[in-house]
């Protein structure tokens, strides 16, 4: 069957190409080579390969993948890697009078591979994937074109700009180490000495400061060049210079000043004067790690029980990255609210920094085939997030039980719709009545759960006891994630619901 026959299949038998793909065995490339499938998503080793070849290799027509370099640790790795994920293929390899070496297949489905991830563009799809198979991607482009300078304590990707797609590139590899919450600076300049030659215009991109140290611990889970691999080892034991991007938010300054004024605490008695009023001027910035010397000496003054000092403590400990604001625009806006909603598929855009900021209390992903059901709203609840239902929920807050009622509700659902992709291929006939219990459960949850129409307003107690209605189709052995107190005082209760609806019925 070719991939028309493949998709025309799938059309018939009313699933996905996506779903038909995990009972794929083996398919044929050009050439008659039966490539078998040993791998179904893209992995890390997929990844740092790729990273290579971006970095230090090239993909062009017609449908050719190469990487060159001179490193024979960096070519073995190559070589093994790639006969890891692609044994069936026999790359040719060749080097030339100066001792370099490239190693090139030539394949159809490599050049396609290749880019769909974006491999011919400025890595679009890259920057979707998780963040253990970008960190892979970013180890193999730092192996084949990063930089690591131990005496500034930094990490660099340099590109020399030739093409507007080098711009672009050196823009994404930004993007992308902050998908891993590592802040860069991307800077172009003109060389006037060195390996890309004099006079040429270069684009970099620099991480620093903590930043460069937590970044080459990641690098070096991955990273084979014996000269890098030293480097990074090297940065993660030198002290390190604060960068731009390490520094306490304003509030810490308003804050600070309340606290020495409450307790009558003078400015020199935690750092030089005129640098601890500049600070709470504005005048001036402090990074975390000087900030957290002045809480301690703070604490030290006063003791932890003040709730302001605890508050300062934990400014100056979290994970976050602060940039200045260069200019703010007013959008007329004719809604008093703004959602964030997500529909998979339809509005896929990329910031040009890499971050977007949001003051939503959650992410809701909009369903199309819950819509085609006319479930209201078509929501689907498995890649949706709050960020506030951790600290909000429980006892005295909501429902005791209310945690593990979701948690037990969440898995029950996932397992019920990857059941579905199931019965499309083997169908109905093959499943267990514990797969079909499943299966309804899926249904009903759609249908009773999610839909709620326009005028219903459902309390949380009532969801709630909906959700254990629910949970009451399935075996009690199948509740692994709730609490056996809970089970005992409300799956009863939802038992005895269910009887008296099935007696009416």
């Amino acid at each position: 069957m070719d991939a028309k026959g493949l998709v025309r299949a799938c059309e018939l038998l009313g699933i996905g190409v996506d779903e038909a793909n995990r009972w794929i065995d083996s398919f044929s490339i050009k050439n008659g080579i039966r490539m078998h499938v040993r791998w179904r998503e893209a992995n890390a080793d997929l990844l740092y390969l790729l990273g290579l070849v971006a970095s230090d290799g090239s993909v062009v027509r017609p449908h050719h993948m190469s990487f060159t370099n001179r490193d024979e640790v960096l070519l073995r790795t190559y070589i093994t890697t790639f006969k890891k994920l692609f044994p069936e293929l026999h790359p040719e390899i060749t080097r030339d009078s100066h001792g370099t070496v490239a190693i090139q297949a030539c394949s159809t489905f490599l050049f396609e591979l290749a880019k769909f991830l974006g491999l011919t563009t400025a890595f679009e799809r890259i920057f979707e994937l998780d963040e253990e198979l970008i960190a892979a991607f970013l180890a193999g482009y730092f192996d084949g074109d990063g930089n690591c300078d131990v005496s500034f304590g930094r990490i660099r990707y340099r590109k020399k700009a030739v093409s507007e797609r080098d711009r672009k590139i050196v823009k994404r590899l930004a993007q992308l180490t902050r998908r891993l919450g590592i802040p860069a600076t991307v800077a172009g300049f003109t060389q006037s000495r060195g390996s890309f030659g004099e006079g040429n215009a270069i684009n970099e991109i620099s991480i620093s400061g903590e930043y460069a140290r937590k970044f080459a611990g990641m690098l070096l889970k991955r990273v084979q060049h014996p000269k890098k691999k030293k480097l990074l080892k090297s940065l993660l034991i030198k002290p390190t210079r604060p960068s731009k991007f390490d520094v306490v938010p304003r509030a810490c300054a308003s804050l600070l000043a309340k606290i020495r004024s409450r307790y009558g605490i003078d400015a020199s008695q935690i750092d030089r004067s005129s640098y601890v009023l500049a600070f709470e001027r504005g005048a001036i910035t402090v990074s975390k790690q000087k900030f957290a010397q002045w809480v301690a000496r703070l604490e030290d003054l006063v003791g932890d029980h003040d709730e302001g000092i605890r508050e300062l403590k934990k400014l100056c400990s979290e994970d976050f990255i602060l940039e200045r604001i260069i200019s703010v625009r007013e959008v007329p806006c004719e809604e008093e609210y703004v959602y964030d909603l997500t529909v998979p598929g339809y509005g896929n855009f990329i910031v040009e920094s890499g971050l977007i900021s949001s003051n939503c209390e959650g992410q809701l992903v909009m369903d199309r085939e819950l819509q085609r059901k006319g479930i209201y709203p078509p929501m689907n609840v498995l890649p949706s997030l709050s960020r506030l239902m951790k600290d909000g929920i429980g006892k005295g807050r909501t429902r005791e039980d209310h945690s593990d009622v979701s948690n037990q509700l969440y898995a029950a659902y996932a397992e019920g719709r990857d059941l579905r992709s199931l019965v499309a291929v083997v169908g109905e006939e093959a499943l267990t009545d514990r797969d079909r219990r499943y299966l309804a459960f899926a249904d009903r949850f759609e249908r009773e759960f999610v839909n709620q129409g326009w005028e219903e307003d459902r309390s949380i107690e009532t969801t709630l006891n909906l959700g254990w209605e629910l949970l009451s189709m399935l075996p009690e052995s199948e509740l692994k994630r709730v609490d056996p107190r809970f089970i005992e005082k409300y799956l009863r209760q939802a038992y005895a619901k269910n009887s008296t609806n099935s007696d009416k019925k």
